[in-house]
């Protein structure tokens, strides 16, 4: 009985420490590093291991935009505002008409916000605003709503039959 107490202890002995070195693993140099680590340490609130593991993947030139638009979003979680703020106005500098910059600009305006900086936040949203509501944005929308509803009239698959009410519902 003794020796299964004690096997049972060993296990989950060896159990727990493979467990803790899993959870925290951080890569070798020269490796690189993965989302989801970095996604892993972000969601548990490990901010300082996050910004560590993006500061490797920024130096290494891996994923430069997307890393920085993290960067500043861990520097807001940690509530280092200007930080946040830095750090994505370097993003909006290296990639200006990149995928993250406008996600980067709402996040700086609720950063100038939590700073209590209301012109600063009040000029981000309405500068996006006017961008948002700006004939040449609706005319960009207006013509992927008339693809659609072409695509909807000639399917480029000759099984599917034309769908007329959703190319009508499309314009």
């Amino acid at each position: 009985m003794k020796a299964v107490k004690v096997f049972g202890i060993a296990m989950v002995m060896v159990l727990a420490v493979g467990f803790l070195a899993s959870g925290e693993a951080v890569p070798e140099k020269g490796k690189k590093v993965s989302e989801a680590t970095i996604n892993g340490a972000i969601q548990d609130g490990r901010y300082d291991e996050a910004l560590s593991l993006l500061q490797k993947r920024i130096s290494a030139g891996e994923e430069g935009e997307y890393s920085l638009y993290l960067k500043g979003l861990v520097l807001y979680y940690r509530e280092d505002y200007d930080g946040c703020i830095a750090g994505l106005s370097q993003l909006m500098k290296e990639y200006p008409k990149g995928k993250w910059s406008y996600k980067a600009r709402f996040r700086q305006a609720a950063a100038y916000l939590a700073k209590r900086e209301y012109r600063a936040a009040e000029a981000i949203f309405e500068e996006e605003a006017e961008r948002l509501m700006s004939g040449k944005r609706k005319d960009r929308i207006a013509v992927v709503y008339i693809k659609f509803a072409e695509e909807s009239i000639s399917p480029p698959d000759k099984l599917t039959k034309p769908d007329y009410d959703r190319a009508y519902r499309f314009l």
